[in-house]
């Protein structure tokens, strides 16, 4: 709870206010005043409603919370049942123990085919006598 912006809750409630009387009808009351006590008492949401790209004044929580009350509270049981099961197995994919060994697997791989790549041998020449002698005297005159 106190990691929550309280200014989110001033944004759900002024969404709520001009929303539908249906919509606020399906939210229990004991949400509704839990918002109401929740609320920042010296913020007024700058939201406004007559724009297409409202939605980009509000703050991330506040979307993130406005979707789990319209799957909790708004939607059908039988839109509510799909939504849960998309969750569901989208959560499954992301955390499935198989998929994260294979992907072990695949690094493993790409970390063996590295190694597995030939290396070029350098050949280095030493020099000989008179190509030392010769480096001595032109770095004398570089000088």
């Amino acid at each position: 709870m106190e990691d929550i912006d309280r200014r989110v809750f001033n944004q759900i409630d002024e969404i709520l206010k001009h929303s539908s009387d249906e919509i606020s009808k399906k939210l229990p009351k004991n949400l509704q005043e839990f918002l109401k006590e929740n609320q920042e008492k010296d913020y007024k949401p700058n939201i406004d409603f007559n724009t297409d790209n409202w939605q980009d004044y509000l703050l991330e929580d506040t979307i993130v919370l406005m979707g789990l009350i319209y799957r909790d509270y708004i939607v059908s049981k039988d839109e509510r049942q799909k939504l849960l099961l998309e969750e569901e197995i989208e959560y499954n994919e992301k955390y499935n123990p198989n998929n994260i060994f294979k992907n072990k697997k695949n690094i493993q791989n790409q970390i063996e085919e590295i190694q597995s790549r030939e290396t070029a041998i350098i050949e280095y020449k030493e020099k000989n006598f008179l190509q030392k002698i010769f480096d001595k005297i032109k770095h004398l005159f570089n000088k």
